[in-house]
């Protein structure tokens, strides 16, 4: 009897590991064969690999140093960001930004980079998470460190609610993993209580302007006592300083801390053991701020020294899709991402616009149409915007909808307050650019999404050529 279980268990071992081989060799293959057709294959190798061997993740030889990172907004950003440092400094590294972020897309990168054998011989690896997939990705990886950007709520139709995602990843993290944080934002910086954790933050900036009437606030009472927190400042959102009154909680003391920061000249000084560091910035952005300080934590905590970071981050780049600023003769062209379905994202977007100078002209080439390839009549995140932002400008003089929703941006803007003078509104792509009004505007802000970045580029492309003939002319 005794031998026979070992017989069967022996069995089971080399079924898995016959199971596992054949799923890495037939992904490859395929992986091949989709980009010789043309495709990305960033997530269907990886769906039917998943399907043949569901542990694959378990038997692949990862590189030798894991990054992890999820959170709401801001995962593409720092990773390219880490990356950009790790190309510099000509460190190996595999990076999933050719792919999705969910298990599927993650194991079609690890299959497309590893050996015949599953190996991944780089020295570093650099995996964005979506946070839904965290269950079945942690399952059978656990990275060495995980950063978490913040958690805000964000589509309704996935991750409506912030506790929710908060417990999902609660659940499903190894203790094993390393956890940098962000401790301005009371949500994320609760993850599991009892382990190391480092955290990073930004002090109140001269001349910064505080937010106290966000549309959105996913935390306003005492995670402890459920009093009702005091705030101290508020950047955005739920994002800021606090303490309770009653059992006296407050926000985590931060290991790496912006002390101060001159975001028109893009210069920043980062405070780590009592020793301070200066920073270039890739963009005027807060945000930006924050997604390059989550990366210079992470990887001062693998073992770079800060002055090495300081040194060394100064040609790392947001990238293009994501933010784009450029002059063509004497007009501002930026090209900035404001994600669909995703209210925080827009609203962070809308609230850097109205501290623009200029002339501006705002297209909305950030239309949703679409989930998961199905047509979706569910325009409600429209209504969670902070619109206010863009009311609130006299800079603003043409708002330019567009798309397939056209007339629900319409509509959102003008219970919004914003006069319909000022409004073009355009049914499809097709005369976007030519809306613009040339003669009075100077500053030209096209909001993408994900999902519209081959459109609105295309509008990106003409509105380069009619500035370039006006210049010429």
């Amino acid at each position: 009897m005794f031998m026979f279980k070992k017989i069967t268990n022996e069995r089971q071992i080399m079924e898995k590991s016959f199971r596992f081989y054949v799923a890495l060799w037939s992904t490859k293959f395929i992986i091949k064969f989709m980009n010789f057709i043309g495709r990305r294959a960033t997530y269907l190798p990886g769906m039917i690999a998943y399907k043949m061997c569901p542990d694959i993740l378990k038997y692949m030889k990862v590189p030798k140093t894991t990054i992890a990172l999820t959170g709401t907004n801001g995962k593409t950003t720092t990773a390219n960001m880490i990356s950009d440092f790790l190309k510099k400094k000509n460190i190996s590294f595999i990076h999933n930004n050719y792919g999705s972020n969910t298990v599927e897309g993650i194991i079609a990168s690890f299959i497309k980079f590893s050996d015949l054998k599953g190996n991944l011989d780089y020295e570093y690896g650099i995996i964005e998470v979506d946070e839904r997939s965290s269950y079945r990705v942690y399952e059978y990886f656990t990275p060495d460190y995980l950063i978490v950007t913040n958690l805000f709520r964000d589509s309704s139709k996935r991750n409506a609610h912030a506790d929710y995602i908060f417990n999902i990843l609660e659940d499903s993290v190894s203790e094993k993993t390393k956890l940098i944080l962000n401790s301005d934002d009371l949500i994320s910086s609760l993850l599991d209580k009892n382990r190391e954790k480092t955290f990073f933050s930004i002090n109140l900036l001269d001349g910064e302007e505080e937010e106290r009437n966000s549309r959105i606030k996913d935390i306003e009472n005492c995670p402890k006592c459920n009093h009702r927190l005091t705030p101290e400042f508020i950047r955005y959102n739920h994002i800021g300083r606090y303490h309770c009154d009653n059992c006296g909680f407050e926000n985590f003391k931060s290991d790496y801390l912006v002390k101060s920061a001159d975001l028109e000249n893009r210069v920043a000084v980062i405070e780590h053991d009592t020793k301070e560091y200066k920073f270039n910035l890739q963009s005027s952005n807060i945000v930006d701020l924050y997604n390059l300080l989550a990366a210079i934590s992470v990887l001062s905590e693998t073992g770079f020294s800060m002055s090495e970071l300081s040194e060394n981050f100064e040609d790392v780049e947001v990238v293009k899709s994501r933010y784009n600023d450029c002059m063509i003769g004497n007009t501002r062209l930026v090209y900035i991402m404001a994600k669909a379905i995703n209210p925080i994202s827009a609203s962070r977007t809308f609230d850097y616009i109205r501290k623009q100078s200029g002339n501006i002209a705002v297209i909305f080439g950030n239309s949703k149409h679409d989930i998961g390839y199905k047509n979706s009549e569910n325009t409600s995140w429209l209504y969670d915007l902070d619109f206010r932002y863009l009311k609130d400008s006299e800079n603003i003089k043409q708002y330019i909808t567009c798309g397939k929703r056209f007339k629900d941006q319409e509509v959102a803007l003008l219970l919004s307050g914003i006069k319909k003078d000022k409004i073009v509104s355009i049914e499809g792509w097709n005369g976007v650019a030519q809306a613009i009004d040339y003669d009075n505007i100077d500053t030209i802000f096209l909001l993408n999404d994900i999902d519209t970045l081959d459109l609105t580029g295309k509008v990106k492309k003409e509105i380069e050529n009619i500035l370039q003939e006006r210049l010429e002319k």
